[in-house]
């Protein structure tokens, strides 16, 4: 029998705004959002542990992004830069947001679930021109 983890992930695709997004993006994407609307996000394990790794001041600035942050503003879709969805079903299960944090020079990276869950964050220096992507890892036109 087959593992459940690796028939679930086997069905999703990802897909990255500097390669190609499907024409039904836009459309599961208001689905996604509705899903997670108006749920406070939650922490992973990982994320948490992650988020106890940063100094104060980073923890400050996350913590207000989270207070504050409602996925379902539009002018959050901008910052999607990648997102993982059942093709078949055309539904995204999750979204990587990218958030420039100019007083600390930096970028934070959050991956949220359609369960509103914090999967992972990251930090990335803002000066950082992303040139490391292995486009193999995503659909392609």
């Amino acid at each position: 029998m087959e593992n459940l983890i690796e028939v679930y992930m086997s069905k999703l695709k990802r897909f990255h705004a500097d390669i190609f997004y499907p024409d039904w993006f836009e459309e599961s994407l208001i689905k996604f959002n509705e899903k997670i609307h108006d749920k406070q996000l939650v922490c992973s394990y990982h994320a948490t542990r992650k988020y106890d790794s940063f100094s104060r001041e980073y923890q400050r600035v996350i913590r207000d992004i989270l207070a504050t942050t409602k996925i379902t503003n539009d002018d959050l879709n901008k910052y999607i830069f990648e997102f993982a969805a059942n093709v078949e079903k055309k539904e995204i299960k999750k979204v990587c947001y990218r958030f420039p944090i100019n007083e600390l020079k930096c970028d934070l990276i959050f991956v949220i679930s359609s369960n509103a869950k914090v999967v992972t964050m990251f930090l990335n220096k803002s000066s950082d021109p992303h040139s490391n992507l292995d486009r193999s890892l995503y659909e392609q036109i």
